[in-house]
């Protein structure tokens, strides 16, 4: 029981890192539409909301690929130390 739930784990981190990954993609591509309709353009700081909307946006892309690579990283990881757990009751390391 306990090994499938570890071998759940690293499936679902894969997802979830890959989910991260392409929503990081599509703020990227949708943030040319975004500045044009509702972005700061000038940061005189009348409008403080828009401000931070707009730095958000702008540094979420980056935010959610580090933290996609992260995840997928992990992943890799926790496979890797799934399967030599499995194979070293045989003998293999």
């Amino acid at each position: 029981m306990a090994e499938a739930a570890v071998a759940g784990m690293y499936r679902k981190t894969l997802w979830a890192g890959i989910a991260v990954g392409a929503a990081g993609i599509l703020i990227a591509l949708l943030t040319n539409p975004f500045m044009a309709s509702f972005g700061a353009l000038t940061y005189n700081g009348e409008n403080g909301f828009f401000v931070t909307l707009t730095q958000i946006v702008l540094l979420a892309p980056g935010a959610c690929l580090s933290f996609s690579a992260a995840l997928i990283a992990a992943a890799l990881v926790m496979r890797h130390l799934d399967n030599n757990r499995a194979g070293s009751g045989s003998g293999v390391v």
